[in-house]
């Protein structure tokens, strides 16, 4: 029997008759084998992502790995900040030297670079002001010494004073 009703009221509603268990028994033979076709639809489904994962994806032209790996096995560097990078084989048939598509690939190489170097700067920065201040003696000593490698690497590849000559210059 089934219970239902709104509030202070209940209802019941009985069955009676043969046929329950029949019904209960199907239901278990639906649930315990899957039909043949939601089988093929499913291993269809899973074929289908797979080959997505395998083919779909297309890895970046460009790597920043300090040494070569991956397929990645020909050093280039930025015309304009003399970023270090390396390529593909093919390359040069794709982005050839003074287009406008190497152009457009080494200002995307550079403004990437350049965002790590800025993240991995402040990170270093706090980590230096936190020794400094919370630190034992030994630390804030190290945090005294301690080389800020990303953020020397991005005035060496980005200067400041190029940056502000374009900030001066822009008008906003």
């Amino acid at each position: 029997f089934a219970a239902a009703g709104g509030p202070g009221f209940r209802t019941y509603h009985f069955r009676t008759g043969g046929g329950g268990g029949q019904r209960r028994q199907q239901q278990q033979q639906a649930q315990q084998a899957p039909p043949i076709n939601m089988n093929l639809i499913y291993l269809f489904l899973m074929a289908t992502v797979f080959l997505l994962q395998l083919f779909g994806q297309s890895s970046p032209p460009y790597s920043f790995s300090n040494e070569p790996r991956h397929g990645y096995t020909v050093e280039q560097k930025t015309t304009r900040s003399n970023v270090p990078y390396y390529t593909r084989e093919k390359y040069d048939v794709q982005y050839p030297a003074r287009s406008t598509a190497r152009y457009q690939m080494e200002s995307r190489i550079e403004g990437e670079f350049r965002e790590h170097l800025v993240t991995q700067c402040h990170y270093e920065r706090v980590q230096r002001e936190r020794m400094r201040r919370f630190g034992s003696r030994q630390q804030r000593d190290f945090a005294a010494q301690m080389e800020l490698e990303n953020c020397n690497k991005m005035e060496q590849y980005f200067p400041q004073n190029q940056y502000r000559h374009r900030h001066q210059s822009a008008t906003w």
